[in-house]
């Protein structure tokens, strides 16, 4: 599935040793939080809620249905229940939690694209879905003198009692000022009320205002897109639910008895509190302090290492290590960076700031892996660590390269450290410290390329 994220204003690690640049430019929200966070605004469901509720679940479904970071299969089931030529189920895991929270119906040898997709959502413990969706596909808006604008129309689902079946139905395909057009936020919403599976009432929310949808002859005047070319008309007492019971029935018998797939989970291990074994201590008396903004740090300046200043913040390259025939075998680098945050992530905590941008970093080096590429990427690590009374936020790796690189480059471990200073929501600034080491000959083992000393920066930083 393809990965959309939010662009900032970016880092770029570029060394004198020419190692090729990494980009670091764009991020997402942390999924398994952040969908937690605002699940708990919507349910157990409240009719106050219902303004922001399928404004919360959209949001919730495209981040699952985007994300590359995980999908790991929980499990799969053969149905010809949805339809006789899409007969096989598959749960995934989008955001990172360990429970399924996504569905698609695929043919036969699961080759081609599939249409029949959704998001579900589940109370911790329960397999039957209280809330889902189902993907209806684009549609546009096109204002007046100016491109069409595409948005995804979605059929949502509501258990609103909690009885097994849904009794209310919404859906965003409503032109309810007849031009034509729908709109992304104007939702159509039809209840059955007294949960005897018959369609009661319907309400138009347009603009953030609840309209009673009027009846005419028994037939709910819906101003759904294209409603005259409806076949089927939504009348009083039709049931509502019909489709998302069938995918819920799907749902409950696949992780009940369905085949739980033995591929390994893609979330890395997150190491609470994590404390790094102690290296040599280093002689910091002659480091020199460099400042990047609201941070002050003291960096390695000694005849074996460069500095070099960077529009984005500051970067050393240097302890070079040789062989007895004098072929360079190792190089560290330190780079610290200002990253910037756009406005609609203020109010997230930091811890989830930090897991969104750690994941997007994962989710975009995976993303270089392929039967045709150099690179790959192995014992990812993710935690947080205290250092001289400050928390940063970690991401280790090795990213490998077979063949090595133009320059020699075999090798790299690496760690990024994120740190969160005073007053950081306010400025929606967070800094990324990278620590990495380089081997360039064929063989390097990982503990030749830990990285205590490189670390002892940590306890060199300092807020303003």
């Amino acid at each position: 599935m393809p990965n959309i994220a939010f662009s900032t204003a970016g880092a770029a690690i570029c060394l004198s040793l020419c190692i090729p640049a990494t980009a670091l430019c764009e991020t997402r929200t942390s999924l398994s939080a952040h969908v937690s966070h605002n699940m708990e605004q919507v349910w157990p469901w409240r009719d106050d809620a219902r303004f922001k509720a399928h404004a919360i679940v959209t949001d919730m479904t495209e981040k699952m249905w985007h994300t590359e970071a995980y999908g790991a299969e929980i499990a799969i089931h053969r149905t010809e229940a949805f339809a006789p030529d899409l007969p096989i189920l598959v749960l995934t895991d989008e955001d990172g939690d360990g429970r399924a929270d996504f569905y698609a119906y695929f043919d036969e040898k699961r080759e081609a694209n599939t249409l029949e997709f959704g998001a579900f959502f589940t109370e911790p413990g329960k397999s039957a879905p209280y809330w889902l969706v189902f993907n209806s596909g684009p549609s546009f808006i096109i204002p007046k003198g100016g491109d069409p604008i595409y948005y995804w129309i979605n059929y949502q689902f509501v258990d609103r009692n909690g009885d097994g079946r849904f009794d209310a139905y919404a859906v965003n395909n409503l032109d309810y000022h007849r031009d034509g057009q729908g709109s992304a936020t104007d939702i159509l919403w039809l209840y059955d009320d007294d949960y005897d599976d018959g369609l009661d009432r319907g309400e138009h929310i347009v603009d953030g205002v609840a309209l009673e949808i009027p009846v005419l002859d028994g037939v709910l005047q819906t101003r759904r897109q294209g409603e005259a070319t409806y076949e089927n008309k939504f009348r009083l007492g039709d049931p509502i639910g019909e489709l998302a019971n069938v995918i819920s029935a799907d749902i409950k018998t696949a992780l009940r008895d369905g085949e739980k797939p033995q591929v390994a989970q893609t979330v890395p291990p997150y190491l609470k509190g994590h404390v790094f074994p102690s290296g040599k201590t280093i002689n910091t008396a002659n480091w020199a302090k460099y400042t990047v903004d609201d941070l002050t740090i003291r960096l390695p300046a000694d005849h074996r290492w460069q500095s070099e200043k960077r529009e984005d913040g500051i970067q050393v390259t240097g302890d070079r290590q040789f062989d007895w025939r004098s072929n360079l075998r190792t190089a560290s680098s330190i780079l610290i960076a200002k990253h910037e945050y756009p406005e609609n992530f203020d109010g997230r905590p930091a811890l989830e700031l930090a897991l969104g941008y750690r994941e997007w970093e994962i989710s975009n080096m995976r993303s270089y892996e392929g039967p045709d590429s150099n690179f790959f990427l192995t014992n990812v690590e993710l935690g947080d660590t205290v250092v001289e009374g400050k928390t940063f936020h970690f991401l280790r790796h090795f990213h490998l390269y077979d063949p090595p690189e133009p320059n020699g480059v075999r090798r790299i471990r690496q760690e990024l450290h994120l740190a969160f200073p005073p007053g950081w929501a306010e400025k929606r600034v967070f800094y990324k410290i990278f620590l990495m080491r380089y081997c360039l000959q064929e063989i390097c083992d990982n503990d030749e390329l830990d990285l205590p000393d490189l670390r002892q920066v940590l306890g060199q930083v300092s807020f303003k």
